[in-house]
């Protein structure tokens, strides 16, 4: 398979970060991951594309596995109080109803496979046990995501099947996993720390 050359890579990388620093102007990037995110693109071997810290959802869908046609009625990088949920679920009136708690996610390419292998070591490594080489095409793309998540079917057709107790447990459920999420960023940082500084000194 033929691959991508070195100035390829750079030129990817470039418009990429780009990309990025118009999203940072925009304030549409999450605090909490700005660090990694510098970090990661500090070396000439990686570029990030995506990235998520971790978030709370409420999404109506028209039917389960139409991604497409969702709508977002509520979204949080931190847990919501149960009165910041309750009147998010006033704006849901139709399509199935889900709660969701989303671990961190990052995708980033890397300029060539050992590259790619490093920073799955590194997710790996900081509890990142779902990540993978996602593409082989033009660039490897890795994503690194966590294990914690919570899906929630909540309700259909404008009905939300569930009481103030049910809800109250869910949220201290999603809590659970902003947490641990926080607790994996900080561990792929200090991973990141490690191995980068010692690929430098190689």
């Amino acid at each position: 398979m033929k691959r991508n050359t070195k100035n390829s890579f750079e030129s990817y990388k470039q418009r990429n970060l780009q990309k990025l620093q118009e999203a940072l102007e925009c304030h549409t990037v999450d605090t909490e991951v700005i660090s990694l995110l510098e970090r990661i693109n500090s070396d000439e071997r990686f570029v990030t594309t995506s990235s998520c810290s971790g978030r709370i959802v409420l999404l109506s869908l028209p039917r389960l596995g139409d991604k497409k046609e969702a709508f977002f009625i509520g979204c949080w990088h931190h847990t919501p109080t149960i009165d910041d949920l309750k009147a998010a679920l006033k704006k849901y009136s139709m399509g199935q109803l889900w709660l969701l708690a989303q671990p961190p996610i990052f995708h980033i390419a890397a300029r060539d496979l050992d590259s790619a292998r490093l920073l799955l070591t590194i997710g790996f490594e900081a509890g990142f046990k779902l990540s993978g080489i996602k593409t082989l095409q033009k660039h490897y793309l890795v994503e690194l995501l966590s294990t914690e998540r919570l899906d929630m079917p909540l309700g259909k057709d404008g009905i939300i099947y569930t009481d103030e107790v049910l809800l109250r447990f869910l949220l201290e459920t999603a809590e659970t996993v902003i947490i641990r999420s926080k607790e994996k960023l900080q561990r792929l940082d200090q991973k990141l720390r490690y191995y980068l500084k010692n690929e430098e000194r190689d």
